[in-house]
């Protein structure tokens, strides 16, 4: 995240940062810099509930996966406390619309993308589990 406000900053271009629910949490305040600068960061949170690439990466070599189930907190919650706006998108056909209206916005926008619920959609589940927001 703090290499996607810089981009932003040095080139007023359109800039979405990708990041997981493991990573943002090394740059939370980096929301709130972005907030004080009204920068329209866009942000796509992976939220797999964990450190879901170096699990794979340890369970492929058959080591056991120590210290990447981590505890997920509720990162709509926290952007909104930051003066974001955040979203979680419940169905992939949502985000065009998402990011056209966060292009508008003179603050960051959180979009949560929770995989369990993607997968669930892309393999054809009509309903994926979401759990309650309050938006």
């Amino acid at each position: 995240m703090p290499a996607a406000t810089g981009a932003l900053i040095g080139t007023r271009r359109p800039t979405v940062c990708l990041i997981g629910d493991g990573g943002i949490q090394f740059t939370l305040p980096e929301l709130g810099s972005a907030r004080e600068a009204e920068l329209p960061l866009i942000v796509l949170l992976w939220n797999n509930n964990g450190y879901g690439e170096i699990k794979s990466y340890m369970e492929t070599r058959g080591i056991e996966p120590i210290g990447v189930d981590i505890f997920t907190p509720d990162f709509l919650t926290i952007s909104r406390g930051f003066g974001c706006e955040a979203h979680r998108m419940k169905d992939h056909r949502e985000l065009p619309a998402l990011l056209e209206a966060a292009l508008l916005r003179r603050c960051p926008t959180v979009i949560e993308i929770v995989e369990a619920d993607y997968i669930a959609a892309i393999n054809g589940q009509e309903e994926p589990a979401l759990p309650a927001v309050a938006e």
